[in-house]
């Protein structure tokens, strides 16, 4: 509901109608609103980094931001309205709340930014780029692909991941030299 109609639109009646119980029984589980809304992006959060953390561990550093990128955009897919949720609705949370989420959001971007910057010093992935600028650029591209991707479109999930690791990687790459190394 937070997704469909967004934070300040849906009320608390709405959700515990939504779950089949009284609005009076929801705050058994819940102390208001906004802890709903803390949990869902805290989740959001914990659920893609630990796929990213299981899936990459072990692989050789060559394959390591290819993993990274599939399990990150197949997890986003997969929790897609927990995930729009944390990326919409975010700043309907108190300060203190909203910092607490942003920092789990820069811890799970410090894991991505470790794993391109790995990559570049294997020579995996050009490094004229910063890895802070590579970072956001993969993380944008693959998160706001939750709003369009259509999973009864033409392509399945693995096969638009397969397609944004190939759009990242050979933009990426090391042997390629564009406009950006005008930047060195």
């Amino acid at each position: 509901m937070f997704r469909r109609l967004g934070y300040a639109r849906t009320s608390t009646r709405e959700l515990a109608n939504r779950l089949g119980i009284q609005t009076g029984s929801l705050y058994h589980y819940i102390r208001g609103k906004e802890d709903l809304l803390f949990q869902i992006c805290s989740s959001a959060l914990t659920h893609i980094e630990e796929a990213v953390r299981k899936a990459t561990a072990g692989v050789p550093v060559e394959r390591k931001l290819e993993v990274a990128i599939k399990r990150h955009l197949i997890s986003a897919l997969t929790d897609s309205d927990s995930h729009a949720t944390m990326l919409m609705e975010l700043r309907a949370l108190s300060a203190e709340r909203k910092a607490a989420v942003i920092r789990q959001r820069d811890q799970y971007e410090e894991l991505i930014r470790t794993i391109i910057e790995e990559s570049q010093a294997a020579g995996v992935v050009r490094a004229d780029i910063e890895a802070k600028y590579l970072t956001l650029s993969l993380l944008n591209m693959l998160n706001w692909s939750i709003f369009w991707f259509d999973p009864d479109g033409p392509l399945t999930e693995n096969e638009l991941a397969t397609v944004m690791t190939t759009v990242f990687l050979d933009g990426a790459s090391a042997k390629r030299r564009g406009p950006a190394s005008r930047l060195e």
